[in-house]
């Protein structure tokens, strides 16, 4: 394998399989490798991870086909360190790869290259469903609820963003048993209905590789425990998890209870400046409702206190309850809408917030005690 190749158009490549490699692949050496593979007129590169698959491509004059299965950090920082103006020779032969650009030189181990598992996920699987959405929809449903996955719960399906298809409308929601996010997008055209949950890592992943693709249109395949993501020269597979996710419509429901509406902008503003108290292990927040008033009250264990009013709309009974004041800020900083609404459910204490904007979902927060 020989070819000459910029070293901004390289980087720009290693760059979106980063997410993907291993940085620590004790349980299989593979995973902290990459696979490039030089074709008569492209570069291919292919990385895998425990349950993920990707790989980007370019069109590229070769001038030695073939293929080298190379250390991805040790080339990403050679490559990085690399002069920027001037071009990259890469030479892999038995069992190296040469790296050359102006005055250096560097020589790395390879691995044999039949060592790296096929890209099977899609493999021998019936297609269940395979359609495309604008950009745009598809960082409104992940940006709108991945905050509210889990990290590492035992309850694994809050590990991952459930994607629900109903033929017309594409649905995500994410919850960690004390919050939950949700929105929703109508399709251009009418999809086989579907139910799966995408892990935590691969959702993140996927985030940053649409936001930084410059494809409008993404297409998405659906097999059996896999899904698929193609924006133009970038294929992005995932497995999924798992499992049966808790029936969210009764979460979201409105209910019957207490109601006042609030200006986005005051209530963020108060709840940041009431958590400059708190650390990582408190972050419990009073808020405290009145005719036509708000107060926040927030104090920690060394009895420093803050106090926030806020005018709002509400002439309900005089209501007391407690939150995670992050979860607060975390709903208000996807919100758009001027306006934001809260709704106190009665029955189970949860907290529904939505707005006029049917672009910002809907949100359910679960009080804390104090």
């Amino acid at each position: 394998m020989q070819f000459i190749v910029a070293r901004e158009l390289l980087l720009k490549l290693l760059k979106q399989v980063s997410g993907i490699v291993e940085k620590r692949a004790a349980d299989n050496p593979v995973w902290g490798h990459i696979l490039l593979v030089a074709n008569s007129d492209r570069l291919e590169i292919y990385a895998l991870g425990p349950a993920v698959e990707l790989s980007t491509t370019i069109e590229l004059d070769v001038v030695l086909q073939g293929s080298a299965l190379v250390p991805f950090r040790q080339f990403f920082d050679i490559c990085k360190a690399l002069p920027a103006t001037q071009p990259i020779s890469l030479d892999a032969r038995d069992s190296k790869l040469y790296i050359e650009a102006k005055n250096s030189k560097f020589t790395l181990n390879t691995l044999a290259v039949d060592s790296f598992p096929s890209l099977s996920m899609f493999q021998a699987h019936e297609v269940l469903a395979d359609f495309s959405l604008p950009k745009s929809s598809l960082i409104l449903l992940i940006s709108k609820t991945a905050f509210a996955m889990a990290e590492q719960d035992v309850r694994y399906y809050f590990n991952g963003m459930l994607l629900e298809c109903d033929g017309n409308n594409l649905i995500s929601v994410a919850a960690d048993g004390h919050r939950l996010a949700k929105n929703s997008i109508t399709l251009e055209h009418v999809a086989p209905p579907f139910r799966i949950i995408i892990p935590r890592r691969s959702v993140l992943e996927l985030s940053r590789l649409i936001v930084d693709s410059s494809q409008e249109q993404i297409q998405i395949k659906l097999v059996k425990n896999y899904i698929q993501f193609k924006l133009q020269d970038v294929c992005f597979s995932s497995k999924l998890l798992e499992g049966k996710f808790p029936d969210y419509t009764r979460v979201v429901a409105r209910q019957q209870g207490c109601t006042f509406s609030a200006k986005r902008d005051s209530l963020k503003e108060a709840f940041t400046r009431a958590s400059a108290l708190f650390n990582e292990k408190f972050k419990g927040v009073r808020i405290k409702l009145g005719n036509n008033s708000l107060k926040v009250l927030a104090s920690n264990a060394e009895h420093d206190n803050a106090e926030e009013d806020i005018q709002i709309e509400y002439t309900g009974q005089e209501l007391e309850v407690g939150y995670n004041i992050k979860y607060l800020i975390d709903f208000l900083s996807v919100i758009v809408a001027d306006t934001v609404q809260f709704t106190f459910n009665e029955q189970n204490q949860s907290t529904l917030i939505e707005t006029s904007n049917p672009d910002d979902g809907a949100y359910v927060l679960m009080p804390v005690r104090m």
